[in-house]
């Protein structure tokens, strides 16, 4: 199995390049947005008169709606100072499990798993965003499968000494005492080759298969949101078995 350890480093995005960036994930999130949105109130209009039948169309508003509430204040968290605040990982990784089925409904199989109850004190949005763009690309690399099945687990974990250095320009804020917490999303697909998993990271690029529209944009910024919430983000993937991200980060941020 091939593995890349994403280390945040001193070297930022030039500003152009990350408002470009940041403009484009904002498109690209919101048109799923809007078109559910859209097609909802479509038939919500067809309904009338069947008031269960709204009500679950209704249901499958919400989520897209808190999903975009999300995106927007990770892209405000990005782009200013960051404020940390406390989250429960459960309820945020169950919005994303909720939102991804309502999204894709007949052809996706979310898995969640998340150990105890698990308080976290540091940047929510940014962390939902990063998770999403993790799972998206699951979806994406599972596109030969009939039935994708996507595994996302969170749990708290302890550092070792060797493993605070991969927190790059944060590692001395951080001992091998302090709790952190490891979110993976894990897929079944084609796997990444070895000789590409450094590159995924890059501005602009894709392993997706004709895919040259909205390409790399999520996984560029993943450097900026690692360095951010204080963590690192390691790839596993072999080819045929599929891929796990997982985004380490302190459970309390410093």
């Amino acid at each position: 199995m091939a593995e890349y350890v994403l280390i945040p480093g001193e070297t930022r995005l030039k500003r152009e390049d990350f408002l470009e960036l940041l403009l484009r994930r904002m498109d690209h999130d919101f048109d799923d947005v809007f078109y559910k949105v859209r097609s909802s109130a479509s038939v919500l209009k067809l309904l009338s008169g069947n008031g269960q039948l709204q009500e679950q169309t209704l249901a499958t508003i919400n989520p897209s709606v808190t999903h975009a509430e999300n995106i927007t204040k990770s892209i405000k968290a990005l782009g200013l100072n960051p404020r940390t605040t406390q989250f429960d990982l459960g309820e945020l990784l169950g919005k994303l499990q909720l939102y991804t089925e309502n999204k894709w409904v007949e052809n996706v199989d979310v898995g969640l798993t998340c150990e105890g109850d698990i308080k976290v004190s540091n940047l929510e949005a940014p962390t939902y965003a990063q998770v999403w763009n993790f799972i998206t690309n699951a979806y994406a690399a599972s596109a030969l499968k009939a039935t994708k099945t996507i595994e996302v687990s969170g749990q708290v974990i302890h550092l070792s000494a060797d493993e605070l250095n991969n927190l790059g320009v944060n590692s001395g804020l951080y001992t091998t005492d302090d709790e952190f917490v490891r979110i993976s999303v894990r897929d079944h697909g084609r796997g990444i080759e070895e000789g590409k998993l450094e590159r995924i990271f890059e501005n602009g690029y894709t392993s997706k298969q004709g895919d040259t529209s909205n390409s790399g944009i999520g996984l560029a910024l993943t450097e900026t949101t690692a360095r951010s919430v204080h963590g690192f983000v390691k790839v596993e993937s072999e080819i045929g078995e599929g891929s796990t991200f997982s985004m380490y980060m302190p459970r309390e941020r410093k």
